[in-house]
């Protein structure tokens, strides 16, 4: 606040503004105003951080947010299973399947058997999330099926539930049908 005492005191001094006295000062205000709307912007919490991390929504409506271990964004989670089928690991050296949702930017990345992704996600209500703009590299390699399976059904969900203790992440169509199972490995 001193600071924009100074700053008014010294325009008001040295005249930088063109124009009469009463020209001066309604600049002078409207500085003051748009520079104290940048300081409150810029010093206020950002909700949509705060609503994804701290939400009950985050876990599913019957689990207390006090008993996640995993907090559901900047959480690796790894693929277990596909429509209830366990991961096949790839034999030939190929990556772990997995995801993590990034809050600052809300966005998806991850990997397939082989080929890494990007994309977004938001968080929609009471435990919905969609997937959109999911890209990956072209690159070939075993188990190729079940890769894209993993990258089709990720575009398709539309809402998630929980574990008790949150380790473990079912992402359904619907709520009826889990398409997807990941298993929590760590987060940052």
């Amino acid at each position: 606040m001193e600071l924009l005492k100074k700053i008014s005191s010294q325009l008001k001094q040295s005249n930088l503004l063109f124009g009469s006295q009463s020209k001066n000062n309604e600049m002078v205000k409207m500085l003051f105003l748009g520079v104290g709307c940048l300081l409150i912007m810029g010093c206020a919490p950002n909700k949509s951080i705060i609503a994804q991390v701290g939400d009950t929504n985050l876990v599913d409506g019957n689990v207390p947010k006090k008993s996640i271990r995993f907090p559901l964004v900047e959480t690796y989670w790894k693929l277990i299973a596909i429509q209830g089928n366990d991961i096949k690991p790839s034999v030939k050296g190929g990556k772990e399947m997995n995801m993590i949702l990034n809050v600052k930017d809300s966005t998806v990345t991850g990997s397939g058997n082989c080929n890494g992704f990007h994309g977004v996600y938001s968080l929609k209500g009471k435990n919905g999330i969609q997937f959109d703009k999911v890209l990956s590299t072209m690159m070939a390699c075993e188990l190729m099926s079940q890769e894209s399976e993993y990258f089709k059904y990720l575009q398709t969900v539309d809402t998630y539930t929980r574990s008790i203790n949150g380790d473990t992440l079912y992402l359904t169509k619907s709520r009826v049908t889990t398409l997807l199972t990941f298993k929590a490995v760590f987060y940052d």
